[in-house]
């Protein structure tokens, strides 16, 4: 939706410098996004499932849970190990979407 606004944006203003803005922030946030990603894929079994199923489907970890065929408790804990191990390992390597990611995961 907000690329097609953009591109309507641009057809009635061409040279728009706040345009060019937008897309360049749009273009940084869908590298970062591939950023995390990528950081997903460096885990294997079911703290790869966890990571996909959470952040990239949207489900709360009971959804989770329960896609899994697992007990919510054990979810949870995978969860905070992952998180833990995340910003012990990773933090300073990514973008500010993985920071923000952390920081909603985290509250």
């Amino acid at each position: 939706m907000l690329e097609i606004d953009l591109k309507q944006m641009r057809l009635n203003s061409i040279d728009n410098p706040d345009i060019r803005k937008l897309e360049k922030y749009i273009a940084a946030k869908k590298n970062d996004e591939a950023d995390f990603l990528e950081l997903i894929s460096k885990f294997k079994g079911i703290e790869s499932r966890v990571l996909k199923l959470k952040y990239i489907d949207g489900l709360s970890l009971e959804q989770v849970a329960h896609s899994l065929n697992c007990g919510s408790g054990y979810i949870q804990k995978v969860h905070a190990d992952l998180i833990g191990a995340m910003k012990n390992k990773y933090r300073g390597e990514l973008s500010e979407f993985v920071d923000w990611r952390l920081s909603k995961i985290t509250q």
